[in-house]
């Protein structure tokens, strides 16, 4: 199962940063807003282009892998997670 992680950093005089950042560092993504809300909204953006546009051009698997994740058979990953599996494909690959 994919799991991201977001960090967001909050407005900073001494970093004179005058707003919100949101950082997910397994894909290298960044991204920023005026508020919390604002940054949150502009990762969730980013993060469905990245996954758009990388399953668009048929580079998921080897855009994921580069970025550290390791492709695992969904007969492996049942056993750990049957419920988000059910139905899909013995031959379908995920990322863990």
């Amino acid at each position: 199962m994919l799991a991201l992680k977001v960090e967001f950093l909050p407005p900073s005089q001494e970093e004179e940063r005058e707003c919100w950042v949101a950082l997910c560092p397994e894909i290298d993504l960044a991204t920023q807003g005026e508020t919390f809300e604002d940054a949150e909204r502009n990762m969730r953006d980013a993060l469905d282009g990245w996954f758009s546009v990388c399953l668009a051009m048929g580079t998921l698997d080897a855009a994921l892998t580069e970025c550290g994740f390791s492709p695992c058979r969904i007969e492996e990953f049942k056993r750990v997670a049957p419920r988000i599996t059910e139905g899909k494909a013995e031959n379908t690959l995920c990322h863990a």
